[in-house]
């Protein structure tokens, strides 16, 4: 009627008083978690910066969020399929429920974090521990190097423990001296400016330790694929449940300590192959307090070896760029003999002193029987040699065919010939007197860069196996050609250096391994999230499903426990004692000799520059 009052429809209603008060609670609710979660990370973030690698402790708090990132993206990409008609539709053509299939889909999320987190938390644990190396490196260091040799002369009579840290002592001072002094008392120009006097071996092992350790924090794209990858193929294991599925868990974590075992004997063996046969007292003494005390460090010492380091970079820069345009000019299928003529042609035109007219003479009449030869490099009276390439070292002159050209400098270059393994390049700089006072003879000192600025480098890139240069075939067809080019993929160059022949698959031999050791590491996560998961389940009674609810099976979740209780400890042996053992071996052997990282020492120097200063 038209005197009755109207009555509201829904739309004009509002929430009721209660509804709006819980309301306004959650978002009040979810803008302090926020909160919370931001002063959360301000606050680790800080912690982390203040510990002495801020840099590693920064990646691993970093990992961490970015897992919280990551399973925040997947619950919004979860919940806009759940509120779409695609997970229907996808419950329908696998005849499962809707809600049986979202809760898959949940599972999946909450295991992938699980197992991310996981791993950051091993990372963790194992950078703890690494500390007990980096405590190890820095005892050897200061460690007198006359008594450390004399106790490992007498080490027969001790115990196997002690013995073991002296042999790890004495194995540092040889790795310590075959960096700074490889040839005969000099000291390598790729080293850029390690003065012995002057550079902290330990702490650069420290800082290549640290920037591995990064590495594994993150993994790379490669292993990721292979994890997937293992995780198809392990699809025969997820039918198995309880106690046998907890067996199947025990055999894989032994496999993997089986694994990293072989990988640590494998890098193990490279490690001592780098060693030098013996440590000369008699040298060392001059560069080391023998009385038992420190050596002293200076900073002028300091700033001289950063001034060194600094310009045999710029040497070091220009020759490879020289030696850069010469390989690409010879091209990739020339043969030894037609290179090195190409690089005679090129020295006799160098003007930085006169040529002895007799050199094109003896050039142009060795020139038809030449064979492939050892190039050498002598600046300091420069003299370029192409000497047989055996592994004898013989010095006779009707063995060898030689160019010579005379140049000032004190840089010796050699590319010694080494037996079925490529061959080793080796450079020398003169050493300065006991009082720490510059050679006049010194690259640094001599006032002449601007004439050395025209470097030529010896040709030791077109060394190869096999009389190639490169990895192109020497036969004809698309088939020794796609060999040569997987072959070249696979191993990363076809003309190894000594020390990379020693790793499987040349070059790429330490990339492949530490894959592996990240691969390792992320099954460890798998497998002990996986524990816990089962862990979870026979506590909430659902690792057996079973109709008749009396059916007693105290006696399997027992044994389940056991097993779980293997898992863990397998688990943690190898973070805590073969990871560790595995580094300390991998980043010496990867961080030396032809290793050489040469922006981590570049760092290391000026960090202990500015320290001095």
């Amino acid at each position: 009627m038209a005197g009755s009052p109207s009555t509201p429809s829904s739309s004009d209603e509002g929430l009721s008083a209660t509804a709006a008060n819980v309301l306004m609670g959650l978002v009040a609710f979810v803008a302090v978690l926020s909160l919370l979660f931001e002063w959360a990370q301000h606050m680790i973030m800080k912690i982390m910066s203040r510990k002495h690698d801020p840099e590693l402790f920064i990646k691993l708090a970093e990992g961490f969020f970015r897992e919280l990132t990551i399973l925040g993206f997947v619950g919004v990409v979860l919940h806009i399929i759940e509120r779409s008609n695609i997970l229907e539709s996808l419950a329908k053509s696998l005849e499962l429920g809707h809600y049986e299939l979202l809760h898959h889909f949940h599972l999946v999320h909450l295991i992938v974090f699980l197992v991310m987190v996981t791993y950051v938390l091993i990372v963790s644990l194992l950078t703890w521990r690494l500390s007990a190396v980096v405590v190890e490196w820095n005892a050897a260091e200061y460690a007198n190097t006359a008594r450390v040799c004399i106790a490992v002369d007498r080490a027969n009579e001790m115990h196997n423990k002690a013995k073991k840290t002296l042999i790890g002592l004495y194995h540092y001072k040889l790795l310590r001296f075959s960096f700074l002094f490889p040839y005969a008392g000099g000291i390598d120009p790729k080293k850029r400016g390690a003065d012995p006097r002057t550079f902290p071996f330990h702490k650069y092992l420290r800082n290549c330790l640290v920037e591995d350790t990064i590495r594994i924090v993150n993994p790379s794209k490669a292993v990721t694929i292979g994890l997937l990858g293992l995780a198809m193929a392990a699809r025969p294991l997820y039918t198995l449940g309880g106690t046998y599925l907890m067996i199947a868990v025990v055999g894989m974590v032994l496999l993997l300590d089986l694994g990293l075992l072989l990988l640590t004997r494998h890098v193990r063996s490279i490690f001592v192959a780098l060693l030098p046969a013996k440590l000369p007292l008699s040298f060392v003494e001059q560069f080391e307090d023998t009385n038992g005390g420190i050596s002293k460090r200076e900073v002028d010492s300091a700033r001289s070896g950063a001034l060194a380091r600094t310009y045999t970079m710029q040497l070091e820069d220009k020759a490879e760029d020289r030696l850069r345009k010469l390989h690409d000019t010879i091209g990739a299928v020339w043969t030894v003999n037609r290179a090195v003529k190409r690089f005679k042609k090129n020295a006799s035109r160098i003007s930085l002193a006169p040529v002895e007219s007799q050199v094109e003479a003896v050039a142009e009449d060795q020139e038809s029987d030449i064979r492939p030869t050892v190039p050498n490099l002598a600046v300091g009276n420069f003299r370029l040699e192409g000497g047989e390439g055996g592994c004898s070292g013989s010095d006779d002159k009707s063995a060898r065919e030689s160019v010579a050209v005379d140049l000032p400098g004190a840089i010796e270059t050699n590319d010694i010939g080494t037996k079925g393994i490529g061959k080793s390049r080796s450079g020398r700089m003169e050493v300065p007197e006991a009082a720490g006072e510059e050679s006049t003879k010194s690259l640094v000192s001599s006032g002449e860069e601007s004439q050395q600025s025209e470097l030529l480098p010896p040709p030791f890139l077109l060394r190869g196996h096999f009389g190639m240069i490169t990895g192109a075939a020497t036969g004809t067809g698309w088939i020794p050609l796609l060999t040569s080019r997987l072959y070249l993929i696979i191993t990363g160059t076809d003309a190894p250096n000594q020390q990379e022949s020693m790793f499987w698959f040349w070059a790429n031999g330490p990339t492949f391994i530490f894959g592996v050791l990240q691969l390792i590491l992320l099954l460890d996560a798998v497998l002990l999230s996986l524990v816990i998961r089962i862990l979870v389940l026979g506590l909430n009674g659902e690792l057996f499903p079973d109709d008749d609810a009396e059916t007693d099976h105290s006696a399997e979740l027992a044994l389940v426990d056991v097993f779980a209780g293997i898992v863990v400890i397998l688990i943690f042996h190898q973070i805590w004692r073969m990871v560790p053992g595995f580094l300390y071996y991998f980043t010496p052997a990867t961080a030396t000799e032809l290793m050489k990282r040469a922006n981590i020492i570049e760092q290391t120097v000026e960090k202990e520059v500015r320290v001095k200063r």
